[in-house]
């Protein structure tokens, strides 16, 4: 079976309205993103009209090179950008610099020069623009959650290693002159774009939907206030936790923590400035806690830290520190003579995979001792030698 060029140039021109349509219709899905989704929009569109200027006399055949290059190049560099805005990045400088003068270059220069010329040019900046674009999916940070990353990462590497075997013809090999070989490799082109022309796209999309799912879902595990996770993120998060210290038969502790007065501090100095001593709280709790340890904000002025793979006195230690340097730095906050303190309680054991509560009932036991012995100070439950 055998088809011609202008049946692929419909099947491209039909992804491509298609890809253009549903990116524009996504904006309203995920305004976030509305930035991002109109460039590719506008990006589609450009790559529409290029392809056009490939397919149909428009003008002049030597003429044509130009505009058609420059369009197309517009809608691999939209991608291109999408991909570093989605990473927290943007198009380096020195191409939007560079945009003008290669405009200007496109109109003088094309018109003169042969088509093979022509084609190892486009080759090689279509090569590198999908290789920036590769790169960035499979490097960038904001994309190693994301489950789209590796096809898209494979999709772009793909075409960049395509477009550079292009190159790589047009540079060495002498049948490139042949009118056989140009029609083969415009059929082959061809059909590796309109394949391009469905995967970049929708994957493109993919990415924009879960990196909107993935902020729902830390949303929906964070406290706004303190930017800790909350209590439902606490148990999720810590059964895995727990799970990883059993097998290393590592003990846990868990510290239950209550800020000594909290309503006082709300009915002297304002809601706001109490939310500001929450604020506080949990950066000293989050920044005292290494990386491995869960910290969470339990509810109203409680907060939990849940420590794997430290001893009692450790555990302990880690307590009076947080306590101390809250005590420090809430004296002087926003310019006011603040005493506050915070009462903690202490539970430690090896605990099997699902002691949590246990664990948890244990400490608050433990830090109602402290509050009813006097406040600022950290009470113990008995050691658990194993929590069934």
């Amino acid at each position: 079976m055998s088809i011609d060029l202008t049946t692929v140039y419909a099947l491209l021109f039909g992804t491509l309205g298609v890809s253009t349509a549903l990116t524009f219709w996504e904006r309203r899905f995920h305004p976030r993103r509305g930035d991002v989704l109109n460039v590719l929009t506008l990006g589609y569109l450009a790559f529409i009209f290029g392809s056009a200027f490939m397919a149909f006399p428009i003008l002049p055949s030597p003429h044509q090179r130009a505009p058609a290059f420059l369009l197309t190049i517009v809608g691999y560099g939209t991608m291109l950008n999408a991909v570093l805005r989605l990473n927290g990045q943007v198009l380096p400088r020195f191409m939007r610099i560079a945009a003008l003068p290669l405009a200007l270059f496109c109109f003088g220069v094309f018109p003169r020069i042969s088509y093979e010329t022509w084609s190892l040019f486009c080759s090689a900046i279509i090569m590198l623009v999908s290789a920036g674009a590769a790169v960035t999916l499979i490097r960038g940070a904001a994309f190693r959650t994301l489950r789209s990353r590796i096809p898209a990462f494979g999709v772009f590497a793909f075409h960049a290693l395509f477009y550079g075997a292009r190159v790589a013809i047009f540079a060495v090999d002498d049948s490139t002159n042949s009118p056989l070989f140009f029609a083969t490799l415009a059929r082959v082109t061809m059909f590796e774009g309109v394949l391009f022309a469905i995967a970049a796209p929708m994957l493109l999309l993919s990415l924009v939907r879960e990196e909107g799912e993935a902020r729902i879902l830390t949303a929906s595990q964070t406290d706004h206030l303190t930017g800790l996770a909350n209590r439902r993120a606490l148990f999720e998060h810590s059964a895995k936790r727990l799970q990883e210290a059993e097998a290393a038969g590592e003990a846990v502790s868990v510290l239950m923590f209550d800020l000594d007065h909290f309503k006082r501090i709300n009915d002297t100095h304002g809601h706001q400035f109490g939310d500001e001593v929450l604020r506080l709280f949990g950066s000293v709790l989050k920044g005292e806690l290494r990386g491995q340890d869960l910290s969470a904000r339990f509810g109203g002025e409680e907060f939990v830290a849940i420590v794997v793979g430290r001893s009692l006195e450790d555990a302990r230690e880690d307590a009076q520190r947080i306590a101390r340097r809250f005590t420090r730095e809430v004296s002087g906050l926003n310019g006011r003579a603040i005493q506050a303190t915070v009462s903690i309680g202490l539970a430690h054991g090896k605990p099997r995979a699902d002691a949590l509560e246990r664990l948890l009932r244990e400490a608050d036991g433990a830090l109602y001792r402290a509050k009813a012995l006097g406040r600022n100070r950290i009470e113990q439950a008995p050691v658990l030698a194993a929590v069934a």
